[in-house]
């Protein structure tokens, strides 16, 4: 038997606001918090619960690498996307076939290669900033934007600046790895900050929270499925040691 999703602790207000700007469009939210302190979690209860009928979710992630894949979470949130028709799409979109080979029965004809760099990468940020606005109703989730490439970064601006209308964004990132580095907060603070209605910051759970996430997953793994009551000094001690982190 596959173990069942644990209960959302402490984060009703939280999970009431990501759900009200996941219904505003354009719209959307930042969520900022150290690792294991529930992000993805939260972000998936409110996709659960929003109840978007018809809106396609699309969900990339960042990782570390020592060359970031330019566009990476974009390009795998895009993978599984369902794309209009290529007569509904720009030729502009056609840029994309490079990125998105597996995509390329949907793709306008690619255009003439460029021989210069930058109007290229110019030129791809285009087509990817147009495919997002032909999508229909969507919520493009991005997480660990901490490890964000350049041209990831650059886009988010683009769309900013001129936001997909049937679009929700919610992105995720790891304040604590954002040392030295200044360019997501850039971003951030830039024309997306119009687009982005919500902010939030995730907590470490209070020693009461940690107690209540315990004894659920203790009832869980009980042979009779009933989470226990925790001693209050067994539920601090977990807090100390736990960090009041979920994970």
């Amino acid at each position: 038997m596959l173990p069942r999703t644990l209960s959302l602790v402490e984060r009703d207000g939280e999970l009431t606001t990501l759900m009200t700007a996941l219904r505003r469009t354009p719209g959307g939210a930042v969520i900022e918090g150290e690792p294991g302190i529930g992000k993805t979690r939260l972000v998936r209860q409110a996709l659960a619960e929003a109840a978007l009928p018809g809106w396609q979710i699309l969900v990339g992630h960042a990782r570390p690498a020592r060359e970031a894949y330019p566009l990476g979470p974009v390009v795998e949130a895009l993978a599984s996307a369902e794309l209009p028709a290529a007569p509904r799409l720009s030729p502009l979109t056609g840029a994309l076939r490079e990125v998105l080979p597996d995509r390329s029965d949907t793709l306008p004809p690619a255009p003439p290669p460029s021989q210069d760099p930058v109007l290229a990468r110019h030129r791809l940020l285009r087509a990817t900033a147009e495919l997002l606005g032909g999508l229909g109703p969507a919520v493009l989730v991005l997480e660990d934007l901490h490890w964000a490439d350049d041209a990831t970064l650059e886009l988010l601006g683009m769309v900013g600046a001129r936001p997909p209308r049937h679009m929700s964004l919610v992105l995720t990132y790891r304040a604590c790895d954002l040392t030295g580095d200044a360019r997501l907060a850039a971003m951030l603070a830039g024309p997306l900050s119009a687009m982005l209605s919500a902010r939030i910051r995730l907590g470490p759970l209070s020693p009461r929270g940690v107690a209540l996430m315990a004894a659920e997953t203790l009832g869980d793994a009980a042979s009779d499925g009933v989470a226990p009551t925790l001693p209050e000094a067994v539920a601090e001690l977990l807090c100390e040691r736990s960090g009041g982190v979920p994970l």
